[in-house]
């Protein structure tokens, strides 16, 4: 047996997933083409480019570009398939995905249509493979008129119902967004809406994001190692860190797994969990994050699995689910060690 092996085959939690960039591209067009949408003509021939050769820098334009291919409630409810697909082949257990309802507000779909449909496809997941999903609902930061709604829905008795379990911040970082946004997180915070907060880009308002908007899950790349006085604050504050290494790697912020700086983040005390956020985008799943963990940034098996541990305490699951699913992982990490033959590895 192999350590390729036991990864695949260890139980893992993904709390950072964001929808619009799991969706695999051959799907995506395949939609596009069923709703008669011409791809071969300006703008959605740039579109199928970039989805093929993506340019960082205009990751929301893309997103916001191909949302326009999904028209049908039987489109969301194909793509939430396909995605619960791929993290069952993956042994995710739970998940914690990311949706941008604003991208979608002008295909005709109302939000209660929208959730309808997500959560047809999310009950054939749970059928069907036995992964539970829950949804984040997420804010642009160029789009502070839409937080209100958005905010308004999160909090709807519905929505809670339906599996809505907090809301999260993306997108590209515009003038004057921070105060744009800490009321609207404030006022969440006091409906007991969990929150998270993605900074891959600007480190210099990192600290201020941390102080202002206290979210529980903070969600980054190489950049969090920058500053020596983020990582005590998160450390004292107990702000769960979501790691998102192929992020980093595609975006040219580190120039490879073993460059990332992993072993000092974990050195430093950050309670840290891994993600792989927009994996048809980044081209690296989560399985692809852990084994990029013992296999190229040097740390052990058992940090790994503290790691994957990590994810389910950072999880907005209750109290008790948390607690039943840590020790269903770790019994099936011992049995694994087992059963693939891997031994404690606890010393460097």
């Amino acid at each position: 047996m192999t350590i390729e092996s036991f990864v695949q085959a260890m139980p893992k939690v993904e709390v950072n997933l964001r929808l619009e960039g799991a969706i695999q591209n051959d799907v995506l067009m395949m939609i596009a083409e069923q709703n008669d949408v011409p791809l071969n003509v300006k703008p959605n021939k740039a579109l199928v480019k970039l989805l093929e050769q993506p340019d960082y820098a205009q990751l929301d334009d893309l997103l916001r570009g191909v949302s326009k291919w999904l028209q049908q409630p039987e489109d969301f409810t194909r793509i939430v398939y396909e995605v619960g697909v791929s993290l069952a082949k993956q042994n995710v257990h739970y998940a914690e995905i990311g949706v941008a309802p604003s991208l979608y507000s002008d295909n005709g779909m109302t939000f209660e249509q929208l959730l309808t449909a997500l959560n047809d496809g999310r009950a054939r997941v749970e059928r069907a493979w036995n992964v539970q999903i829950r949804w984040i609902l997420n804010l642009f930061r160029d789009e502070p008129r839409k937080v209100d709604d958005i905010l308004r829905w999160a909090s709807s008795s519905s929505a809670i119902k339906s599996g809505v379990v907090g809301i999260g911040l993306v997108g590209r970082e515009v003038r004057g967004w921070l105060d744009d946004f800490e009321r609207p997180f404030r006022t969440a915070q006091k409906k007991e809406l969990a929150r998270t907060v993605e900074v891959f880009d600007d480190k210099s308002t990192i600290l201020e994001i941390l102080q202002k908007f206290e979210p529980e899950r903070f969600v980054s790349g190489a950049i969090i190692a920058d500053d020596d006085a983020i990582l005590p604050y998160i450390t004292d504050q107990h702000v769960a860190l979501n790691l998102c290494m192929s992020q980093s790697i595609a975006t040219g912020k580190a120039s490879s797994y073993g460059a990332f700086p992993l072993q000092r983040l974990y050195d430093d005390g950050a309670v840290i969990s891994l993600c792989s956020s927009m994996p048809s985008l980044y081209r690296a799943t989560l399985t692809r994050q852990y084994l990029a963990v013992v296999q190229e940034a040097g740390l052990t098996l058992d940090e790994l699995e503290l790691m994957g541990l990590n994810a389910v305490a950072a999880s907005f699951m209750p109290d008790e689910e948390k607690t039943a699913m840590a020790s269903e992982f770790k019994a099936a990490y011992a049995a694994l060690r087992i059963e693939h033959e891997v031994v404690a590895d606890t010393a460097r």
